[in-house]
């Protein structure tokens, strides 16, 4: 099986397909570039200080007195970043994930924090190995007592998770020795799980894009086969990829993403509010912070992703426009298959449907029709501009 770091300018093309197009230009065209980090990214701190507060910071009425509550009186928060630290909580996340129920599982968690859901996962037993990719110094004196507490269980990867060199230096280190490679088809990943505190903001949404859209191919951890994931990260994000037809927030991630995998939200008893009981956060961060569960689909709903994501580029410019109107405006001659999109059933209920109302199967046989057509563009995907820019 190739190695995840071969796999990587497969992935990059896959990931850079399914982003906005704003985030498209953060993607080399060369195929030197492709090879290597598929998008910018700060690197590790050179400096190894632990930052700290002038004076501790006073815990809100009512708040745990745990360890990680007490322990971080004096650390900063990590600007747009919220690091569940309510150990309770995080127990409730962990198991409402299914983790509880895996067998000798290896996690991955990236954007780890001080490590409130690292600690969740370690205190179960089927648990065998828990993986934190953290480059934060601050926090490095909440993960160090993890490897006294449980030696040989505990790993940490002190690289940037917006960074693919800290995904593949899990494999390079050995830690995915003992992890067999399950086919595709026969199940979800009894052994294999990967967790992330997103941050709150583009970057997390260009990470977790980009995670998902690794399923297409079959890439990355998914080498190994059907992965599950589990995500802390802004509502705001999920409103998007959860988002129905009609909704205001439709958008063409809920139609991308959701043709790869289920993805649904993970309910918790407290809803992890009010946040000041939940999260290690900056003062007047406002995010609201949820979890949710990706299970990657046995077998993708469109036959090329590529085509799929070609289609929804195109049309969802033109959201509020009917759909035959916007289909036939994505390619010359396009116009010449609505007809037969028709009738597969296309807009059976309403031929003027707009391209925000159209529900998944119509974006199913868009797809599949215009990738089976001869006179479709050869390439699906743009030409991206280098930049050292993020979006």
């Amino acid at each position: 099986m190739q190695s995840l770091r071969a796999s990587t300018s497969q992935l990059v093309a896959c990931a850079a397909c399914a982003l906005p197009s704003t985030s498209r230009r953060t993607f080399a065209s060369s195929a030197s570039r492709l090879v290597s980090v598929p998008r910018t990214a700060r690197k590790t701190p050179t400096s190894k200080q632990v930052k700290t507060l002038s004076k501790p910071r006073p815990l809100a009425v009512g708040t745990p007195r745990t360890e990680l509550f007490t322990g971080l009186t004096m650390t900063p928060a990590v600007r747009g970043r919220s690091s569940l630290v309510n150990e309770a909580s995080a127990r409730a996340v962990v198991k409402a994930w299914g983790v509880d129920q895996m067998d000798g599982v290896t996690v991955v968690e990236a954007y780890a924090g001080p490590g409130g859901l690292t600690r969740a996962f370690l205190e179960l037993p089927n648990v065998k190995r828990s993986i934190a990719v953290e480059d934060a110094y601050r926090y490095l004196p909440q993960l160090n007592v993890l490897k006294e507490r449980y030696p040989g269980r505990y790993e940490h990867i002190l690289e940037d998770p917006f960074r693919w060199e800290a995904y593949t230096d899990v494999e390079e280190k050995g830690f995915f020795e003992d992890v067999p490679t399950v086919p595709w088809e026969d199940s979800v990943h009894p052994k294999l799980f990967f967790a992330a505190q997103l941050p709150s903001s583009s970057y997390g949404q260009q990470l977790f894009v980009q995670l998902v859209s690794a399923i297409a191919g079959q890439m990355w951890y998914f080498q190994k086969g059907r992965m599950q994931m589990g995500f802390l990260g802004p509502e705001a994000l999920w409103k998007k990829i959860l988002a129905k037809p009609g909704d205001s927030d439709y958008h063409k991630l809920a139609v991308l993403l959701n043709s790869l995998a289920v993805i649904e939200r993970t309910p918790t008893l407290s809803g992890l509010q009010p946040a000041t009981m939940h999260f290690h956060r900056p003062r007047g961060d406002v995010a609201v912070v949820t979890p949710i569960k990706v299970t990657p689909r046995p077998k993708a709903l469109v036959k090329n992703y590529d085509a799929l994501e070609f289609v929804t580029r195109h049309m969802f410019v033109a959201k509020a426009t009917p759909w035959h109107k916007a289909f036939a405006s994505i390619s010359p001659g396009a116009g010449n298959l609505v007809p037969k999109l028709i009738e597969l059933g296309v807009g059976a209920d309403k031929v003027d449907k707009a391209v925000s109302h159209l529900q998944m199967h119509e974006w199913v046989i868009l797809a599949d029709v215009f990738d089976a057509w001869p006179f479709r563009p050869t390439t699906l995907f743009d030409d991206f501009a280098w930049t050292q820019d993020r979006i």
